[in-house]
């Protein structure tokens, strides 16, 4: 997510050290949040937040199942929903969504993730 990121970054975004380029994570915030309402409300701030750009890194995490010899038989519900987007002062916003106590993600949640008009990018997503 980073990385995509950074490639669409503003000028004097990175810091070059020992020949290598990193991101200055002074302009990197991040909120976690594990309550249904909570998640409305961030999903509701992030979608006002991100209406320019149009774009997000998306990544989510969830369990393998595997049977006895090790063979992937399944997998649970996703667990944990990152996204990652610039704001408008150009930092890094990152909100990490606790899902796996929850029965069905909040709407606001769901439309963001289906609405068309929002870039989503992300990283090897096949198989978490």
């Amino acid at each position: 997510i980073f990385d995509a990121m950074i490639k669409n970054k503003a000028k004097g975004d990175l810091i070059s050290g020992n020949g290598q380029f990193t991101y200055d994570f002074s302009k990197l915030e991040v909120r976690v949040v594990d309550k249904y309402q909570d998640m409305v409300h961030v999903t509701n701030a992030v979608m006002d937040d991100i209406t320019k750009a149009g774009m997000i890194g998306l990544d989510a995490e969830w369990n393998r199942k595997r049977n006895g010899m090790g063979f992937q038989t399944g997998r649970s519900k996703i667990l944990t929903i990152q996204i990652a987007y610039r704001d408008a002062e150009n930092k890094i916003q990152v909100v990490i969504y606790r899902t796996g106590k929850l029965s069905e993600l909040p709407l606001p949640l769901k439309n963001m993730l289906c609405n068309d008009d929002i870039i989503i990018a992300g990283n090897k997503v096949s198989g978490d």
